[in-house]
């Protein structure tokens, strides 16, 4: 079938039509209105997507390495916030920063979304990203569900400690959100392996893989339609914010990889990419309240090191994978 090639083709592309896609993204800020209302959609199908692809063989080694699950989890959902806020803290009594901290600058809008984004859980799509890369998919999903799971009690501390009254985050309705979406995409993900079975959809990679670039493209739509409009209106800062967002997600990616280089080469770059790369569409519903406009332009912008890194770290990942391959030869 035309549109079952179509998606082979598109999935054998990988990380490159990841990246394509974010800036078509960008180039067609009209489909934003468009896209908005099949995000929830986008999101959950993949995260379903993301358990239907873990067989009972992924499940059962992650099982042994339940430890360093939690231990990566941990370091992503309350190391990392603790030293990006201590971080914008400091600095903001000693350079004065356009992103300033929480009432301390010009731009607190920009702190918030700094600090909103560290509080979240790894994007939906991690997994995924893992499996465009060839890394770890199943680790990836297990640090996935682990951060999901710690959210409700971590975010609402963290964001309490750092950003004060600015912001409030409900952490029953923020559970609830969280268990709905991980139990209904679970649930989905079941029936998908009974009916279609667990080797059809291991002999259908390169399609899953194209169905993951076009939600990712939905995704990004449906985000970069007013980042598209303030670049045209002012170019120079949004320049400038998108290269902190590289800033800040280079930044946890290699102390990740660092703190978590005794996991192997692989492990501690799947969980690096996790780590980076944040759900802050998560955020925003939970906190039920007006945010500011540059919050927003974080959220928007901070998708351009989601998207590009796996591109930009593809080599990484290679070498990562031969280091693997050579520890596990006699």
């Amino acid at each position: 079938m035309p549109i079952v090639r179509a998606l082979n083709w598109l999935g054998r592309q990988g990380t490159r039509a990841v990246a394509a896609s974010l800036i078509a993204g960008l180039a067609l800020p009209h489909l934003a209105v468009l896209a908005r209302p099949f995000l929830p959609l986008a999101v959950f199908a993949l995260l379903t997507m993301a358990f239907a692809r873990i067989g009972s063989d992924d499940l059962r080694r992650l099982a042994s390495a339940r430890r360093q699950v939690f231990i990566a989890a941990i370091w992503t959902m309350v190391a990392i916030p603790l030293l990006i806020g201590a971080g914008l803290y400091i600095l903001s009594f000693l350079i004065p920063l356009p992103v300033g901290f929480v009432g301390t600058l010009a731009t607190p809008g920009l702190a918030v979304g700094i600090i909103l984004m560290v509080s979240a859980p790894p994007v939906v799509s991690s997994p995924a990203f893992a499996a465009f890369l060839g890394l770890d998919a199943a680790y990836s999903l297990a640090m996935l569900v682990t951060c999901m799971a710690l959210t409700p009690f971590v975010a609402p501390v963290i964001v309490t400690l750092w950003a004060g009254d600015a912001v409030s985050i409900d952490p029953v309705q923020l559970g609830i959100r969280l268990g709905a979406l991980m139990g209904l995409a679970a649930c989905a993900a079941m029936l998908a392996r009974r009916f279609a079975g667990g080797k059809q959809l291991a002999d259908a990679k390169d399609m899953l893989d194209g169905i993951n670039v076009v939600l990712l493209f939905v995704f990004i739509v449906a985000l970069m339609g007013d980042a598209t409009l303030q670049f045209i209106d002012d170019p120079a800062r949004v320049t400038i914010i998108v290269a902190l967002t590289f800033l800040v997600a280079g930044a946890i990616m290699a102390t990740t990889m660092l703190r978590l280089r005794k996991f192997g080469p692989v492990r501690a770059i799947t969980a690096a990419f996790a780590a980076s790369n944040r759900n802050m569409g998560l955020m925003p519903a939970a906190v039920g309240a007006s945010l500011p406009p540059d919050t927003w332009l974080w959220f928007a912008l901070a998708q351009f090191p989601i998207y590009l890194l796996p591109l930009i770290a593809a080599p990484l990942a290679k070498r990562a994978l031969r280091g693997e391959e050579g520890r596990a030869r006699p």
